[in-house]
This record gives structure tokens, sequence and C-alpha cells, in this order.
């Protein structure tokens, strides 16, 4: 081999280890870009659950008082129920009195 070809081939050697050493430093720029992305994404995923948790207690009261509701709704319909008839009965007994009825 000559001098000539070995100077060529030092020459492009030279050159592939500069491209390599830019590729590189752009690869760890890129790097440390995504890193810096990776500890925001970390941040809002902490944040995101911790309202998540948040919510679930606030569905679990809400659960917790749509029974109450619920209890209280059926009650109220029975109590209603009963009032019903309780009038009904004294109407009837109003009605029979106003008709001259007895209730013997």
């Amino acid at each position: 081999m000559t001098n000539e070809e070995m100077q060529k081939i030092l020459e492009y050697m030279m050159q592939r280890q500069e491209v390599f050493g830019e590729h590189l430093e752009r690869l760890e720029e890129n790097q440390e870009k995504l890193q810096e992305e990776v500890r925001s994404l970390t941040t809002e995923v902490r944040g995101l659950t911790s309202e998540v948790r948040a919510l679930a207690g606030v569905v679990r009261q809400l659960g917790d008082a749509q029974v109450q509701t619920q209890k209280a709704v059926t009650q109220t319909q029975n109590d209603l129920s009963h009032l019903t008839k309780i009038v009904t009965g004294l109407v009837e007994i109003v009605t029979r009195d106003r008709n001259g009825e007895s209730r013997n």
C-alpha cells in the first residue's frame, strides 16, 4: 500500500470519526431532551393519579349518598301510600256522614 493510499484511508477514517462524533453528540442532546420529557410526564402522571384518587373518593361518596337518597325515597313513598290510605278512609267516612249513613 502506498503512502498516498494510506493517507486517503486515514483521512476517510478521520472523516468517519468526525461524522460519528457529530451523530453521537446529537444523540446525547436528544437523550437529554427525552429525559426532560420523561421527568415532565412523570410529574403529570403523578398529578393525574392524585386527582383520579380524589375523584374515586368523591364517586364513592356520591354512591353512598345515592343509596341514602334511595332509602329516603322508598320510605317517603311508603309513608305517602300509607297517608293516602288514611285520607281515602277519612274521605269515605265524611262522604257517608254527609249522605246520612252511619258507621254502625
